[in-house]
């Protein structure tokens, strides 16, 4: 992962599976953010749409396959979980364009995992690798 100062954005992770999936969450959180403040007539919306019956987990280690077996009778299905997604892809999002979603309504972010600082950061870094990556294309 990338080094800096936010203890959880641009640090290395040691441990894969949901350290992962925590830091690309907030990652998607604060790029979004960061495109509504550089492109404010673009629609852009970050959302978690639940826990989703699908086999995500399939590559996951025995254990969390049997709880995950166990657990997703009360999860929603597919069509329900993407609600949310549809939701922000159709709603005039206002003042909440840039935001984070949760069953389909907005949704503060912690302050501690989410600054603006990090997030110029974010995207300053992210603009760098797409640059090296369109040129050696």
């Amino acid at each position: 992962m990338l080094e800096g100062d936010s203890p959880v954005l641009f640090k290395p992770v040691h441990n894969p599976g949901f350290e992962q999936y925590a830091v690309s969450n907030i990652a998607r959180v604060m790029f979004a953010r960061e495109l509504i403040k550089r492109y404010p007539s673009l629609t852009s919306a970050s959302l978690h749409p639940g826990t989703v019956n699908t086999q995500v987990y399939r590559s996951s280690g025995v254990l969390y396959r049997c709880i995950a077996s166990i657990l997703s009778h009360w999860w929603k299905e597919p069509e329900e979980g993407a609600r949310t997604t549809l939701y922000c892809a159709t709603a005039k999002l206002g003042e909440e364009n840039g935001g984070y979603f949760v069953n389909s309504e907005f949704r503060a972010v912690n302050k501690k995992q989410v600054n603006d600082e990090t997030q110029v950061k974010l995207w300053d870094v992210s603009m760098e690798i797409i640059q090296k990556f369109l040129k050696s294309s």
